[in-house]
């Protein structure tokens, strides 16, 4: 997981592999896919479900 400043994320800064799974008005927290062209490779969407369910189970 990585946090980046909300107004670097918006303006497309250093984005890479990441996909946003939370963004507030001052910071955007991400998942990098690390494994991409492999066969673990998640889409944007399998990350986002994946840490929506871990939040559910939090809360």
């Amino acid at each position: 997981i990585k946090v980046f400043d909300v107004a670097s994320w918006d303006k497309g800064q250093n984005k890479g592999n990441y996909t946003i799974i939370y963004k507030d008005n001052k910071y955007a927290y991400t998942f990098v896919n690390c494994n991409s062209k492999s066969e673990y490779e998640l889409s944007d969407e399998e990350i986002k479900t994946a840490f929506s369910v871990l939040n559910e189970l939090i809360i």
